[in-house]
């Protein structure tokens, strides 16, 4: 279970020794201090990290028989351990064990990509062998969108209770796991249009519940703009609407209880208005 932890936290966290393999790669290291930092992986039962090291060594000094020995050494353990990982974390509607696996294939990927750089079958004292991996950049991708779906109906889950915040949180999420470039602008681009068609379907309403949280989904339209010049110009003229139809039936509500006899809260329900009818200027933050 320990080792499952472990490679969790290395999707979700930046101070975890995975990110310090990516920091190190980025400093051009030496293939001795490469080496050091594979061996400490594995003691940390982290193997395909330090796999994803070692092959990375073969990529920067293709004949450094260090790193040969290692792969070779190592090899089946590793993917014995990825084997035994999987089977622990298969859970399809699990988002924490969908990470699990996610995390896995990410880093054979990358084991892949290196082995794709070094001439194989990989040569030592008395041995010649070509790696043998199971797993591809296919069940890399597929896991990734499987994730990000799942964080989809979460969000919608979220919406479906007026949980604007809760919405946001797994939306950001769910698009950091798509590629940067096409890939996230274009899903970018349908959330946007998704959330404008629920104002544009509630704007009316004559809820107040439901009004505020059509306003509400202004902000989160802000969390998740990308550039599109139609989108900004769509929310900034939503917004002072939405506001508007808000301090009006705050103020119909008001007029109601007037008449109802109760005037202490009909004042409440004006005073409300009054705040809504004062211009908010949207939060960078949410």
């Amino acid at each position: 279970m320990k080792k499952i932890v472990l490679i969790l936290l290395t999707s979700l966290l930046t101070v975890t020794l995975p990110a310090e393999t990516s920091a190190i790669k980025e400093t051009h290291p030496s293939p001795i201090r490469l080496l050091m930092h594979t061996e400490r992986l594995w003691r940390a039962g982290q193997y395909e990290e330090a796999m994803d090291s070692a092959t990375y060594i073969l990529t920067i000094a293709p004949n450094n028989s260090a790193a040969k020995n290692f792969i070779h050494d190592h090899w089946d353990d590793m993917i014995r351990h990825t084997n035994r990982t999987l089977e622990q974390n298969a859970g399809e509607t699990d988002l924490q064990q969908s990470l699990v696996r996610l995390e896995l294939f990410r880093l054979l990927a990358e084991i892949a990509d290196n082995l794709k750089e070094v001439q194989l079958p990989l040569v030592g004292t008395n041995w010649q062998w070509y790696p043998e991996l199971y797993y591809s950049q296919g069940d890399y991708d597929s896991e990734r969108m499987h994730i990000y779906h799942m964080l989809l109906e979460e969000a919608n889950q979220c919406l479906r209770s007026y949980d604007t915040e809760g919405a946001k949180k797994h939306l950001l999420t769910a698009l950091r796991y798509l590629l940067p470039g096409n890939e996230r602008e274009s899903n970018r681009a349908e959330l946007q249009a998704a959330i404008i068609r629920n104002m544009s379907a509630m704007r009316n309403t004559r809820s107040i519940p439901e009004a505020i949280f059509t306003y509400e989904l202004t902000n989160l339209s802000d969390a998740l703009r990308g550039d599109s010049a139609v989108t900004l110009d769509t929310i900034e003229h939503m917004r002072p609407v939405l506001q508007a139809h808000i301090a009006e039936l705050y103020e119909a509500k008001a007029d109601e209880l007037l008449q109802q006899g109760d005037s202490a809260q009909a004042a409440d329900y004006r005073a409300l208005a009054d705040d809504w009818r004062t211009t908010v200027q949207p939060d960078p933050d949410r």
